[in-house]
């Protein structure tokens, strides 16, 4: 006779599997922690007197320090909780043209959180163009460095100074 899978196993099986995509694995088999991606959209730089030859790159861990960089183009885009939270952010542009930054992945290896990010022409005329990316993500005391890549190659190490 067939039986059909009860809900408590097909639950269980979604649970396990939900767990084993919220990790990926290095070639020596352990788990790295993958980092949920919050983007905080609707920020512009106050500053726009920036190298048009390489990426622009914060680490940002004070909201002074983030007033002091970044403005709001947009009604209410939301603040990131500086007592929970840093944030990171990219801009890329060069003298003629303007590159949006999309965050890919960010994972964690041994306190240094690894940004992936890759960059797409804007076209001309398009909206938004004069944003920055900017993601935040949760405090951790034993965070060290921040390391950003370009299409898998690295292209900056921020070290992270918190006083907590």
């Amino acid at each position: 006779m067939l039986q059909y899978p009860t809900y408590k196993n097909f639950t269980a099986g979604v649970l396990f599997l939900l767990a084993a995509a919220a990790c990926s694995t290095t070639k020596s088999g352990k788990s790295v922690p993958v980092v949920p991606i919050v983007i905080l959209p609707g920020y512009a730089l106050k500053d726009t007197n920036i190298s048009k030859k390489d990426f622009n790159i914060w680490v940002v861990t004070t909201q002074t320090s983030f007033d002091s960089l970044f403005t709001a183009v947009i009604p209410d885009p939301g603040k990131p909780s500086f007592d929970q939270k840093l944030v990171v952010a990219v801009n890329a542009v060069t003298a003629t043209s303007n590159y949006k930054v999309t965050f890919r992945n960010m994972l964690v290896r041994r306190n240094v959180l690894n940004v992936y990010f890759n960059v797409t022409r804007e076209k001309a005329g398009a909206e938004n163009t004069d944003w920055v990316s900017i993601s935040n993500y949760p405090r951790d005391r034993n965070l060290r460095r921040v390391n950003f890549y370009f299409d898998d190659v690295l292209v900056r190490s921020v070290p992270v100074v918190v006083v907590y």
